[in-house]
């Protein structure tokens, strides 16, 4: 059993998933050393054939399929039930990967075997677009508010399934699985949970990965809705904290810094732009939450 399993769900994405496995065989520690479980939410013959190609070349890789699109938690729970490493890492599809990352997983958490959780960092793997720059912006400077220092270690309250890394014997307890019915917002979900459970998240700035972010006005959109979808699901959870972080992304204490930020960084045309698209990404989410209250208005009646 290889010491470290490395979770990939995806669907419809080959392009990215290529280069995020391209990145995972070029690590330099021994193939033997970790298992590559892609798992993919639907069927397609594209996917499965890429990973046949990577595993006749000598690469430990499995491919396995819900068969039908059932959502990014089930997609997950599946490589969790037939990933049976000591330790189990996630990482998003469309992420590269540092040659070092495999490595400073197991190092790391044979540094720190207290760690049941350990949160790596999440950086942009472009930032060419208007649209990359801002939401990478927000999401990363929220992230760092969340670091605190727990008995001189570098701890974070909230939990990126981009870059996540776990014991199995957390896992072992079924009800800190992905919950099936968040489409949205479900990485946060689990971080609410384990976390009342009294466990610490490390973090570990020199595990990386790097993430890509909405690259165009489509996927902004697209994703500053879906955010706001999984605000309300995390709110109108059994079990949430009456202030969960998330809400605090679109605060006015937030924003006010954001907007120190961009003017402090950026030139005043530019700073401009990112502070409207700050406004919209406020929108968005309210949008969004507003939506998924009336699906869940409908669907209870």
């Amino acid at each position: 059993m290889a010491d470290l399993g490395v979770i990939i769900p995806t669907r419809n994405r080959i392009g990215p998933l290529f280069k995020c496995l391209e990145s995972l065989v070029k690590q330099d520690c021994s193939k033997d050393k970790f298992e590559i479980f892609v798992v993919e939410d639907g069927c397609s013959s594209n996917i499965k054939g890429l990973v046949n190609d990577i595993a006749v070349c000598g690469n430990n890789i499995r491919y396995l399929s819900n068969n039908k699109k059932s959502g990014a938690s089930a997609t997950r729970n599946l490589g969790l039930k037939i990933c049976h490493s000591e330790i189990i890492a996630f990482v998003d599809d469309d992420c590269r990967l540092p040659a070092n990352w495999v490595r400073n997983i197991l190092y790391y958490h044979s540094k720190y075997p207290d760690a049941k959780v350990i949160q790596g960092e999440v950086l942009a793997d472009s930032l060419k677009s208007i649209f990359e720059i801002s939401e990478y912006l927000i999401y990363s400077v929220f992230f760092k508010k969340s670091i605190y220092e727990h008995n001189g270690i570098k701890s974070i309250d909230i939990l990126n399934a981009a870059n996540l890394s776990l014991k199995r014997s957390i896992i072992d307890d079924k009800t800190l699985f992905f919950r099936e019915d968040f489409k949205f917002s479900e990485d946060i979900d689990l971080s609410n949970r384990i976390l009342s459970k009294g466990t610490i998240f490390f973090y570990v700035e020199d595990i990386k990965a790097y993430h890509s972010y909405s690259s165009d006005i489509f996927s902004f959109i697209r994703r500053g809705i879906r955010d706001g979808r999984g605000e309300y699901l995390i709110k109108c959870s059994k079990g949430a904290p009456k202030q969960d972080k998330i809400t605090g992304i679109r605060g006015i204490n937030f924003f006010n810094f954001m907007v120190k930020l961009y003017f402090r960084e950026f030139s005043i045309g530019k700073s401009m732009v990112l502070t409207q698209l700050h406004i919209l990404r406020c929108l968005l989410r309210r949008l969004g939450f507003v939506f998924q209250l009336v699906v869940m208005a409908i669907i209870k009646t």
